[in-house]
């Protein structure tokens, strides 16, 4: 039926609740719709009752592929010797699955489904978004998939599937005997942001909360950071506009995720999107990145941001000792950073749901600087949910550099920036300050510091939940509630976790139903 068939999903806890649809096989398949091409998005792939069943709804004579978005495929890992507490790990397991072997058979399982239902066995199978590199990184993955989409794939997107319709070959790269593809082997370049047209066969369900693109890259370069840096492109304040009061008039859609590395990257955009928001004829809420720098030197760009809507607020902060935050990229004094959230607090009290994210392992950073970090951050109380990930490297590859990656500087060059020694089989890194195990080791203690002052014992540890848990019900104070109750109430998860799974089957059921429907469309037009 489809002429291009993605299969979408973002990996959660049991018992965490869920999260709203990754964007990513949405843009694709939008762009495709404009030129008159047919693409379903399967979302919740991993956790449909039924998903074999709808591939076979959704894959037909003129299916050229199905695509994996691979990027928020994760699965549940214990940190070690501290049983009781649970992380998805998005650089462990295999995608979603614990073995090369599990994902082998599903993958064969869709072979065998797309064969039968288009009559022929060379249908390819796709990986695509941040986990394509896993194509590069991990050979039991290789074999599985056909080839690889790495990068901005909405900029060769549409000339990739022309190609595919008209039998022309692609322009392939080849690295230790994995295809894939990218902005490069194309020759183009990512210049505008997509808006998103959704599909009735999206079913989208009344009034479910959306991703929404306001921007790509960010104009920063920290050091330790793998995703685009140095630029950024925007939607203009019109699409952004237009798209608003579709989505709106079509589901009643007033809560966004936004998607923008750096959404108060410069002090003009936010005045310009904000006074775009407030201009609606409706008010939106919505939960998004932000960064300290241009908070911190123009105070009011974050009053118009919460005037403007914001519920929820990621703050890449990292550490607060200032020689290491600076060569980490962060050039804010800390002082003036601990200030402004403060002061927010005071003057916004519980208005917007606030997060602070420290990595564990810059270098430099002494466990007594860490430690110092989070006693502020217990005694002060600014943040509602505080993240402490361990310093994560990539294995750095200058074929990909700046062609399917931007990689992190610590990466590009780890002695400039004081590591000793970095390995990936097995995984480490060391300097100066610390190395990986002990790094594992301060994670732990804060996590149960966190704990045992009543901080970070909620199942809610994401802004990013946010949306989802305004779709199954609960309002703004239900959830502040929920994150700072310092108790675990298994009553309260145990609620959240059936109307997540209520929500997962009308979402299925009706899925089901616009397949069926646009079956008969097709039928009656031809």
């Amino acid at each position: 039926m489809a002429h291009v068939v993605l299969l979408n999903d973002v990996s959660q806890l049991d018992g965490e609740p869920g999260w709203g649809r990754s964007i990513g096989p949405y843009v694709l398949a939008s762009m495709l719709r404009a030129e008159g091409l047919t693409c379903v998005v399967i979302d919740h792939f991993t956790k449909l009752q039924n998903f074999f069943d709808i591939l076979e709804s959704a894959v037909g004579p003129e299916t050229l592929f199905v695509g994996f978005s691979g990027t928020f495929l994760g699965i549940d890992t214990r940190l070690p010797q501290l049983d009781s507490t649970f992380i998805v790990d998005y650089r462990a397991g295999f995608l979603w699955c614990h073995s090369a072997e599990e994902l082998k058979d599903f993958v064969g399982k869709v072979r065998s489904v797309v064969s039968r239902k288009t009559h022929r066995s060379d249908v390819p199978v796709v990986l695509g978004g941040v986990k394509a590199l896993y194509g590069l990184e991990r050979p039991e993955i290789r074999p599985l998939f056909d080839f690889f989409v790495i990068g901005k794939a909405e900029s060769f997107f549409l000339t990739l599937v022309t190609k595919m319709k008209l039998g022309e070959a692609l322009p392939f790269s080849t690295v230790d005997g994995a295809k894939y593809l990218t902005e490069s082997n194309f020759g183009t370049e990512t210049k505008t942001v997509q808006s998103i047209l959704w599909d009735r066969t999206d079913a989208i369900q009344p009034e479910e909360s959306l991703p929404i693109e306001i921007a790509k890259g960010c104009l920063y370069n920290c050091k330790f950071c793998h995703f685009e840096k140095q630029g950024s492109i925007r939607q203009t304040n019109e699409a952004l506009r237009a798209e608003m009061i579709r989505n709106y008039e079509m589901f009643g859609t007033t809560i966004y995720q936004f998607c923008d590395d750096c959404f108060n990257d410069t002090r003009s955009k936010v005045n310009a999107v904000c006074e775009t928001l407030l201009s609606l004829p409706f008010k939106i809420e919505w939960v998004g990145y932000a960064r300290v720098d241009v908070a911190c030197k123009f105070p009011e760009t974050l009053d118009l941001m919460i005037e403007s809507g914001a519920r929820g607020l990621f703050w890449g902060i990292e550490s607060l000792n200032a020689a290491v935050a600076k060569r980490a990229g962060k050039g804010t004094p800390p002082e003036m950073v601990k200030e402004l959230f403060v002061q927010s607090r005071q003057k916004h009290g519980d208005r917007t749901i606030m997060k602070g994210s420290f990595i564990i392992g810059l270098p430099g950073e002494s466990e007594e600087s860490i430690s110092e970090t989070l006693d502020w951050v217990i005694t002060s109380r600014v943040f509602d949910l505080s993240f402490w990930p361990v310093l994560s490297l990539f294995p750095y590859s200058e074929k990909l550099d700046k062609v399917a990656i931007d990689y992190a500087d610590y990466s590009r060059f780890p002695e400039k920036y004081g590591f000793e020694t970095v390995s990936f089989s097995p995984y480490y890194w060391k300097h100066s300050a610390m190395d990986f195990p002990k790094a594992l080791k301060i994670q732990r203690n804060v996590i149960n510091r966190l704990k045992q002052n009543g901080m970070n014992k909620s199942a809610i540890g994401s802004i990013f939940q946010y949306p989802r848990l305004r779709n199954l019900g609960m309002d703004h104070e239900q959830i502040l509630a929920e994150i700072r109750s310092g108790t675990i109430d298994s009553l309260t998860h145990a609620r959240i976790r059936t109307l997540e799974n209520q929500w997962i089957k009308t979402y299925e059921k009706d899925l089901c139903s616009e397949l069926s429907a646009s079956k008969g469309r097709l039928a009656n037009a031809l």
